[in-house]
């Protein structure tokens, strides 16, 4: 149950998919990104308090998200659902998803601070890639493979297409934010919709319908960060994504994972305290770089 994906691979395929896109997308800078050397995250110049603060997010969901994906059932367990719960496919699967979900939403914050239209690019492959390591656990489901396939080679496609300079990229870019809001508020809000979408008649187990309300929330800010980053920059849109994190923590832990046990309660105010903290830093940094502007 553990380990039958190609880890490795899923990981070198996500950071290459960020070095190919910011460096095929750098030609379309976002105009109204104020003071490029002070929201950079990497790449030489000076590197302020806002470059720590999106490291730090960076890595810790990097960290989560790889836990998650390469141990699904323990990181269930840790939080406290039982291990029968924890261990069932529907379990697997779809912590697997949001873990996936959990990597492209990081690899998209990398992309992102390069000022740049990558992160559409970006989010589009992650999202392909998201589900193609999804389908060994959802063909267990009952899940059929065409309609996967096809929503696999059309984002990846366009993505391709976005990055070779055919499509717009700031069309690409407005789109992916879009689709992310859209999709992220139909899992988030109708979750056990998406089974029954797929083909799928399998009643969600609770955890299954937990991780699937969480993956709606990260797609969710992931959208909420693409759209600021587009109009204020890579700051204020920092702040948006952790403001974003920190209440879908507050609500996984008293409602979606209310059940799991206080374990899962008392993690979340954890993460959403640290989140708020940062946002409100990221903030600060936003208006300290608008005065310089």
């Amino acid at each position: 149950h553990e380990l039958n994906l190609p880890i490795p691979s899923v990981m070198i395929a996500l950071l290459v998919t960020v070095a190919a896109a910011r460096g095929l997308a750098a030609p379309g800078r976002i105009p109204t990104a104020p003071k490029p050397s002070h929201t950079r995250l990497r790449g030489g110049g000076s590197m302020d308090f806002t470059n720590y603060i999106a490291t730090g997010v960076a890595g810790r969901l990097a960290l989560s998200g790889t836990a998650a994906f390469v141990s699904p059932s323990g990181c269930l367990q840790l939080i406290g659902v039982p291990e029968s719960e924890a261990t069932g496919e529907s379990s697997l699967a779809y912590t697997r998803y949001m873990a996936a979900s959990m990597l492209t939403l990081v690899a998209a914050l990398v992309a992102g601070a390069g000022e740049d239209f990558a992160a559409g690019p970006v989010i589009l492959y992650g999202s392909a890639l998201s589900l193609l390591t999804s389908i060994p656990n959802l063909e267990r489901l009952g899940c059929p493979k065409l309609p996967l396939m096809v929503l696999i080679v059309a984002q990846a496609l366009l993505a391709a297409l976005t990055c070779a300079g055919v499509i717009d990229k700031e069309l690409t870019f407005v789109m992916t934010a879009i689709w992310a809001l859209l999709n992220g508020l139909q899992l988030h809000v109708l979750p056990e919709l998406n089974p029954k979408l797929y083909g799928m008649n399998q009643e969600l187990s609770h955890p299954a319908h937990a991780m699937l309300r969480a993956t709606g929330s990260l797609m969710i800010a992931a959208g909420a960060y693409l759209f600021a980053l587009r109009y204020k920059g890579h700051a204020f849109a920092l702040a948006v994504l952790l403001g974003s994190l920190s209440t879908a923590a507050l609500k996984f832990g008293f409602f979606d994972a209310g059940s799991f046990g206080g374990i899962a309660r008392k993690g979340a105010i954890v993460e959403a305290a640290l989140d708020t903290a940062l946002a409100a830093a990221a903030y600060m940094a936003y208006t300290s770089d608008l005065a310089e502007f």
